[in-house]
């Protein structure tokens, strides 16, 4: 087995080992239901993005899941579940990640995670990744087990605090970067600006920019087969180049019929997290 973790979109072929590992004895505890296989199906076709799976080499070792999207630059975690053997590896830190810089990509500022009382392991992940506890709801499940609401806010940490604890052996990341997430993306930077948040629209702009100088390679996903609007790719203005190809020629730089991956950063690279005014 390679040491290289990736974090990647699952594909349909992927739905049986996902429902094997979402129903792993250990993940079961936390989740606290049964994930079925029509509903993984389902949640891998969406074209948003919605299921990541962790890999070191072939071998699925978490799953983590995008959940609600809403209208107010809000975005909610859904299920995660990482193998016992892989766990304090950080591949729930490289997860989670993942999903933050997808909510971010849509514009979002805020992305909360509802776990339960009895789940230790999420209580640290979540704070180490910068998310703080909002609140708690009190008895809130049938066995009387309280919820805690964490929220990670990105106008006040600009992702400095999750870049830091991501894994070193971490070598690329799937988002998507279709036309929802522009859309998305220019509803809120448009929103902002109505609110007269100017300068947080500006330090959003860069700080986009910003998070692909990070040291892991950063990778565009398209669904083509699902959709052909789908295929665009953000280029940044740098125009980096895979295998030597540039960035954006989507039919010599495709690699298979259905998906294309880009490299946006150098593993050289050092991270320039945005912080503030310097933004």
């Amino acid at each position: 087995m390679t040491d290289n973790l990736s974090i990647r979109f699952l594909k349909k072929e992927d739905a049986i080992p996902t429902q094997k590992l979402l129903n792993h004895k250990r993940i079961l505890e936390h989740l606290k239901s049964q994930q079925f296989l029509e509903g993984i199906k389902m949640k891998i076709s969406d074209p948003r993005g919605s299921l990541w799976g962790a890999f070191y080499g072939e071998d699925l070792v978490g799953v983590s899941e995008l959940g609600t999207r809403n209208h107010s630059g809000i975005a909610n975690n859904g299920i995660i579940g990482v193998l016992p053997e892989f766990r304090q590896k950080r591949v729930g830190s490289s997860l989670l990640f993942t999903q933050m810089l997808q909510s971010f990509l849509e514009g979002r500022r805020k992305i909360s995670d509802v776990i339960f009382h009895s789940n230790p392991h999420q209580k640290f992940v979540l704070p180490s990744l910068g998310y703080r506890l909002e609140y708690v709801m009190k008895k809130q499940t049938e066995n009387f087990e309280d919820l805690h609401i964490y929220s990670y806010f990105v106008d006040e940490d600009f992702f400095k605090t999750p870049i830091s604890r991501l894994p070193s052996n971490l070598v690329s990341i799937e988002v998507v970067n279709s036309e929802y997430t522009k859309k998305c993306w220019n509803e809120r930077i448009i929103h902002l600006e109505a609110h007269k948040k100017i300068e947080l629209a500006d330090t959003f702009q860069r700080l986009r920019q910003s998070l692909f100088r990070i040291p892991v390679s950063i990778c565009e996903y398209s669904q083509r087969q699902v959709d052909k609007k789908f295929e665009n790719c953000f280029v940044p203005s740098d125009s980096p180049t895979k295998h030597g190809v540039p960035v954006g020629d989507v039919d010599e730089a495709r690699t298979d019929p259905i998906r294309k991956t880009t490299d946006f950063a150098s593993p050289n690279t050092p991270p320039t997290p945005l912080t503030g005014k310097e933004a």
